[in-house]
């Protein structure tokens, strides 16, 4: 609305200097009040265009938006009038906001599942640390059923192992060799290697690459982290395309009751 104003502002002063309601014509200080609003709240309206579409993933990006927004967009410059300092000093309270638990893991995670962000710059280094631990046990709890598996099956080997008869040859350096040791890997150990593969894969993926297309292609590189990513990047950022969809469902249903009724009263129906 204040960038259509801006643009109509020739015709709207014409308009009030036509009608005689001079008192209404905007001051100086207020066009350059406006125009400095509207430069604030520009990049607002290009990231809700962004967040509210619906043929990518969005969720992964609140968090480095907000990080951006709290400490470039919104930050306060010596050549800022004071109503616009007000004005960003208000604004800048994003960081309190999506402080809830689940839906702060839902953000954090979904971001780190996406690879353009997951060095996860915005946060300290002790954040950071507590990210990655949760995540890990995320990931143990995805591979805690293959492993069960794994174990199944080796008990099986063992006891197919013990039923065969054994045949040993004789040998002097039976008494040099040492038992095999256990390579099997534990559930932490395989989950803290494939989120290090993860961090440190390269290269990564630009700004501009489909997200999706990326775990469609490297999904068997990373098949715990991929089913997080398939479970979190689902989400959308916003409701406004569901209200949207919402909305043209209610607007198609009373079209139809309109039609019906007016039907019903037309003349031959009437009589």
């Amino acid at each position: 609305m204040v960038q259509r104003v801006m643009e109509q502002q020739v015709p709207i002063c014409a308009t009030l200097i036509e009608v005689n309601r001079m008192d209404l014509l905007p001051k100086d200080t207020e066009c350059r009040l406006l125009e400095e609003v509207l430069k604030v709240l520009k990049p607002f309206k290009d990231v809700s265009v962004q967040v509210s579409a619906k043929t990518y993933v969005t969720t992964c990006a609140i968090r480095p938006l907000i990080h951006h927004f709290t400490q470039k967009a919104l930050r306060a410059e010596d050549a800022d009038s004071l109503a616009i300092k007000s004005m960003k000093q208000e604004m800048a309270n994003l960081q309190s906001r999506y402080q809830e638990p689940v839906v702060k893991e839902l953000l954090e995670f979904s971001c780190f599942v996406d690879p353009r962000f997951k060095s996860m710059p915005f946060l300290d280094a002790n954040k950071q640390e507590e990210l990655h631990e949760d995540f890990l046990a995320e990931v143990m709890m995805k591979l805690t059923p293959d492993a069960k598996q794994d174990e199944e099956l080796d008990s099986g080997k063992e006891q197919e192992n013990l039923e065969l008869p054994s045949k040993k040859t004789k040998s002097g350096l039976g008494m040099f060799t040492m038992p095999a040791a256990n390579k099997r890997m534990s559930i932490r150990e395989k989950a803290e290697q494939e989120i290090h593969r993860y961090i440190h894969d390269e290269p990564s993926p630009s700004v501009d690459d489909d997200i999706l297309q990326w775990w469609r292609q490297n999904c068997n590189r990373f098949p715990a982290i991929a089913e997080i990513a398939r479970k979190r990047l689902c989400v959308p950022a916003t409701s406004t395309f569901r209200k949207a969809i919402l909305k043209g469902l209610v607007y198609h249903q009373l079209k139809v009751c309109c039609i019906r009724a007016r039907k019903c009263f037309l003349t031959e129906n009437l009589s």
